[in-house]
C-alpha cells in the first residue's frame, strides 16, 4: 500500500528545491539578526494579510491531515491535524485583537484600538498559537516514532468529527479568556519598557521547544518516508520561527516583519508540499490498482472496463 509512510526518494528537482529552500531559510534567519532592530513604516495590513494567509494554510493542512487520519487510522496524523486546526482557530481571531488592524486610533489619546480584547490580547494569542504549534508537532512526531517502532496496528479511538469538536472546544476556552477577560492577563509586552521578565521566560521555553522539535524530527528523517521528511521540514521551520522571533524586540521592526513573512511563507510551503505528496500517492495508488506490479499488465477489472469502452 502506498501512503505518506512509504519511502520517498528525492530526485534532481527535489534536491534543487531543497537547495533553494535552504538558501531562503538561511537568508530569512540571518537577515533579522543583522537588521532586526531597524524600524520600518507601520503597516497594519501586514497583520491582516499574515493572519488570513496563516488561517487558510493551517485550515487546508488540518483538513488534509485529518482526512488521512481517518483513512489510515494513524494517531500521529490526527494529532498533527488537530494542531493545525488549533492554530487556524487562533489566527481567525488574532487580527480582531491587534491594535490598529481595523480601527482608527483613539481621538483623545492617539492609542491604537482593537475590535475585541484588550491591549495584551494580541500578544497572548500570538504566543498561544506558537506554543500550541510547537507542543502539538513535538507530540505528533513522538507518537509517529513510537507507532513505527512498536508496529502498532492503525486505529483511532475517536472519529475525525469528534477530534474536530474537541479541538475547537480546546481552542475556544483560552481564546475566550484572552478576548473576553483581558483584565486578568498579565502585562507581558509594554510599549515603553518592552518585554517583561515573564515574556522573556516564555521566549526561553519556546527556544527549548523549538530545539526539541527540530532534534526529534531531524532524527526521524533518516527513515526517509514522506511523512518523516514533512516533519523534518516542520522542525526546521519551528527553529527558524524561534530564531527570527528573538530578534523582534519591538513591533514594526525588520525582525518583526520578517517573522510574519517567514511564518506565512513556511506554512504555505508546507501546505503545498503536503498537497503534492498526497497527489503523488494518489497517482501511484491508482497505477498499482490498474496494473500488475510484476508484469506491468493491466489487471482484469481494468482490462474489462477498457475493453467495454473500446
Amino acid at each position: 500500500m502506498v501512503s505518506l509512510d512509504s519511502p520517498g526518494a528525492i530526485g534532481r528537482r527535489g534536491r534543487v528545491a531543497i537547495g533553494v529552500a535552504a538558501a531562503a531559510y538561511l537568508g530569512a534567519t540571518i537577515l533579522p539578526l543583522v537588521y532586526g532592530s531597524v524600524h520600518w513604516p507601520v503597516a497594519p495590513a501586514v497583520v491582516v494579510g499574515h493572519s488570513v494567509g496563516m488561517f487558510m494554510a493551517a485550515t487546508v493542512t488540518a483538513l488534509l491531515l485529518l482526512t488521512q487520519a481517518g483513512v489510515t487510522g494513524r494517531r500521529a496524523y490526527a494529532i498533527l491535524g488537530a494542531t493545525y486546526l488549533f492554530v487556524a482557530l487562533v489566527m481567525l481571531v488574532f487580527p480582531l485583537t491587534f491594535p490598529g488592524a481595523f480601527r482608527s486610533p483613539d481621538p483623545l489619546t492617539g492609542d491604537p484600538r482593537s475590535i475585541i480584547g484588550g491591549g495584551q490580547s494580541a500578544v497572548w494569542l500570538f504566543y498561544l498559537w506558537q506554543s500550541s504549534f510547537f507542543v502539538g508537532i513535538l507530540i505528533g512526531a513522538l507518537v509517529y516514532w513510537r507507532d513505527n517502532a512498536t508496529l502498532r496496528r492503525p486505529g483511532l479511538r475517536w472519529g475525525v468529527r469528534r477530534i474536530i469538536w474537541v479541538t475547537s472546544l480546546a481552542a475556544a476556552i483560552p481564546i475566550g479568556v484572552i478576548v473576553l477577560a483581558p483584565a486578568v492577563l498579565p502585562v507581558i509586552l509594554d510599549p515603553n519598557t518592552g518585554k517583561s521578565p515573564l515574556l522573556v521566560g516564555i521566549d526561553v521555553c519556546l527556544v527549548v521547544l523549538g530545539l526539541a522539535v527540530c532534534a526529534v524530527t531531524l532524527l526521524q528523517a533518516r527513515r526517509g518516508s514522506v511523512m518523516n521528511l514533512f516533519l523534518a521540514a516542520v522542525g526546521l521551520i519551528a527553529l527558524g520561527m524561534v530564531l527570527s522571533e528573538l530578534t523582534a524586540r519591538e513591533r514594526w521592526t525588520v525582525g518583526w516583519y520578517s517573522t510574519r513573512v517567514f511564518t506565512l511563507v513556511s506554512m504555505a510551503a508546507l501546505m503545498v508540499l503536503l498537497i503534492l505528496a498526497l497527489s503523488k500517492v494518489d497517482r501511484v495508488s491508482t497505477r498499482y490498482a490498474e496494473q500488475d506490479t510484476l508484469t506491468g499488465l493491466l489487471r482484469r477489472r481494468t482490462f474489462d472496463s477498457r475493453l467495454r469502452f473500446e
